[in-house]
């Protein structure tokens, strides 16, 4: 009926910014140590492992520097004892730099979506190899369409909507760009729409891998 901690190390300790006899007398610090939101969903990810396989993995903030807060990864195991005890054997690190750089990266990544959004353009990303091929959904408003009226969709729903007069062209602009004969594609071509009629594109790529 009661909670308590038999080991914990330094490092958990500077984490967490409390004194291991602390701890030891209260386990309850350890837990008050989190922001109020994620305390929540800690308690709720041990309640959720207790009745599962025993396995927690949680990723919490710190209350300390509210407004640059750290991150800690916890993952621990679950061994319940004949006698009714249950044992948690667990780690503890430091994943601020990490969450940092996700961070950043969801903010760029709104930001492009922000200036798509803005200009109105269609996107696309073509895996040569195997055709398959990815629009925005503005690509397909361009010429009419929805994306799931497109489904499924590759690289072979571009050549279909696309003027066969112009595929020569845009082949040759791709071969030149795959060869390295110029830094990007692009070509002016014309599109069916849904309606009937033909509306023009400048449909503009770069290379950005290759194996």
């Amino acid at each position: 009926g009661q909670d308590r901690f038999d080991y914990v190390s330094d490092r958990l300790c500077q984490d967490l910014g409390l004194q291991a006899a602390d701890l030891l007398r209260d386990p309850r610090l350890a837990f008050d140590s989190y922001q109020p939101q994620d305390l929540e969903r800690l308690l709720a990810a041990t309640a959720q492992a207790l009745a599962t396989d025993g396995h927690l993995i949680f990723e919490g903030r710190l209350k300390s520097e509210a407004s640059n807060p750290r991150w800690l990864r916890l993952e621990s195991v679950l061994t319940r004892q004949d006698n009714g005890d249950q044992i948690w054997d667990g780690v503890q690190s430091d994943i601020t730099e990490r969450m940092q750089n996700q961070s950043e990266i969801a903010s760029q990544r709104e930001s492009l979506a922000n200036i798509v959004w803005g200009t109105g353009v269609g996107t696309w990303e073509w895996h040569v190899p195997t055709g398959q091929t990815r629009f925005n959904a503005r690509w397909a408003e361009l010429i009419g369409y929805t994306l799931d009226e497109l489904a499924p969709i590759s690289i072979a729903t571009w050549m279909q909507h696309a003027h066969p007069d112009d595929l020569a062209a845009s082949g040759t602009a791709l071969q030149q760009h795959f060869a390295g004969e110029c830094d990007h594609y692009e070509c002016e071509c014309r599109m069916r729409h849904k309606l009937g009629h033909w509306i023009w594109v400048l449909d503009r790529g770069k290379l950005v891998s290759r194996s």
